[in-house]
C-alpha cells in the first residue's frame, strides 16, 4: 500500500473528527477532537492508542452546550493539554477559549474558559514550553463590529496564567515555541469586503512582545480557516496555508513558495535530511481526498505523495513520530452523513515516484 503502514478508525459517538495528534514518550498516540451528537451539539473527545492504533482508553467530555478540542500538546510529566471552544449558550458565537489539562489516563485535572460575552473566541493551538508550562493561541471576534485578532495565553507548569496578550495582525491558527525561547504564529488576515485572506506570520519574544510580523499579500486565499507553521533545523520556518506551501527565513523573507489550487493543506512538519511533509486534502472531482506529500526543503521537489485513503476525507494534523515516520489524523467517511476519526502512519522513506 505504498507509504501507508497503519490505518485505524475510531467512532466514539454519532460522528466524529480528530483535530489534534501527539505522541507520548512511551510511543502511544493521543488524538483529540469533536464528537457530533444527534441533537446538533457536540462534545470533546480524547483517545489514547498504542503504536499500532489499538485503543487504550477513550473519553468523551460533555457540557450543557457544545464543546470541542482543536489541538493537543504534551507537557513534561506526561499530562495532556488541550484547547478548543466552550459554548455558554446555544447561540452561534457564544463561545470562549477552553483550556483543559488531562492526566495520562484522560481524567480532567484542571480546566478554565477565557473570553467575554462581547466577543466570540476559540482556542486554536497549544504548545508545550521549555520551562514545563504551555502556551495557547486563540482568536477573538468582537460582536457587532467583526473586529478580530489573536490572543495568546502563557501558563506555567502549575496552570497559572503568566501573561495574556492580544494582537491585531489577524486570526492565528498555529503557535510554536522557537529555539530562542520566543514564539512563532501564522494565520489569516482578512481582506475587507471579501472572503479572501492573506497569510500572516507573527514572531514574539518569550514575554509575548511583538518582534516582527509579515503579511504576505503575494497570495490571496479564499476562506482560509486553518494553517500551520514549523521551525526547521536551520532556523527557517515552513508554512502550510490551504493552497500555499512556503519557506521563510528567520526574519520572514520568502525563500520559496508554491501555490496549487487543487490542494487544501493545513499542517506541516519538517522531516530528517532537510525535507518536509505537508498534509490536508487533494480536491479531485470536487471531493476531498486525505493527502500527504513529502518535499525537499530547498526547491519543493516532490519526494512522494499519497491520497489512497477513501474520500471524502482530510488530514488535520501531521507529526513526525519516534521512528521518523509521518503520523496523521483527521476524518474519513463512515457513511453518507457520518465521519470517523483516524490514525494513519506513513513511511517517508518509501518512494512513490522514482526517476
Amino acid at each position: 500500500m505504498a507509504q501507508l503502514e497503519v490505518a485505524n478508525t475510531y467512532l466514539p459517538g454519532d460522528s466524529a473528527i480528530a483535530n489534534g495528534l501527539a505522541q507520548t514518550e512511551s510511543g502511544n498516540y493521543i488524538l483529540v477532537g469533536r464528537v457530533f451528537e444527534p441533537d446538533g451539539d457536540s462534545s470533546a473527545v480524547a483517545i489514547r492508542v498504542d503504536a499500532f492504533g489499538n485503543v487504550i482508553w477513550e473519553e468523551v467530555y460533555d457540557s450543557a452546550f457544545t464543546v470541542f478540542f482543536k489541538a493537543v500538546a504534551l507537557v513534561g510529566n506526561g499530562d495532556i493539554v488541550t484547547t478548543g471552544a466552550f459554548f455558554y449558550s446555544e447561540s452561534v458565537g457564544d463561545e470562549y477559549i477552553w483550556v483543559v489539562r488531562l492526566d495520562p489516563d484522560g481524567r480532567i485535572l484542571w480546566q478554565e474558559a477565557f473570553g467575554s460575552t462581547t466577543e466570540q473566541s476559540d482556542g486554536q493551538d497549544a504548545a508545550a514550553t521549555a520551562d514545563g508550562g504551555f502556551v495557547v493561541a486563540g482568536y477573538f471576534i468582537e460582536k457587532g463590529s467583526n473586529a478580530n485578532g489573536t490572543r495568546v495565553l502563557k501558563f506555567d507548569a502549575m496552570n497559572r496564567l503568566e501573561w495574556d496578550m492580544r494582537y491585531d495582525t489577524g486570526i492565528a491558527f498555529s503557535i510554536g515555541q522557537t529555539r530562542d525561547g520566543g514564539y512563532i504564529l501564522t494565520g489569516a488576515r482578512n481582506i475587507p469586503g471579501t472572503l479572501n485572506s492573506h497569510i500572516f506570520v507573527l514572531k514574539l519574544d518569550a514575554e509575548g512582545n511583538r518582534v516582527w510580523e509579515r503579511i504576505y499579500d503575494e497570495f490571496e486565499i479564499f476562506v482560509l480557516l486553518d494553517s500551520d507553521i514549523a521551525e526547521t533545523e536551520e532556523g527557517n520556518f515552513v508554512i502550510a496555508a490551504k493552497s500555499v506551501v512556503m519557506q521563510i527565513d528567520c526574519s520572514g523573507n520568502i525563500i520559496w513558495a508554491h501555490q496549487r489550487g487543487d490542494l487544501n493543506v493545513t499542517t506541516v512538519v519538517p522531516l530528517p535530511e532537510r525535507g518536509l511533509a505537508v498534509g490536508g486534502s487533494l480536491i479531485v472531482n470536487n471531493f476531498d481526498h486525505a493527502y500527504v506529500a513529502a518535499l525537499d526543503a530547498d526547491d519543493t521537489t516532490l519526494r512522494w505523495d499519497n491520497h489512497e485513503i477513501s474520500f471524502p476525507s482530510g488530514i488535520t494534523q501531521l507529526i513526525l513520530n519516534q521512528e521518523g515516520k509521518v503520523a496523521a489524523t483527521g476524518y474519513l467517511p463512515l457513511n453518507g452523513n457520518q465521519m470517523q476519526m483516524f490514525l494513519a502512519v506513513y513511511n517517508p522513506v518509501t518512494m512513490l515516484f522514482t526517476e
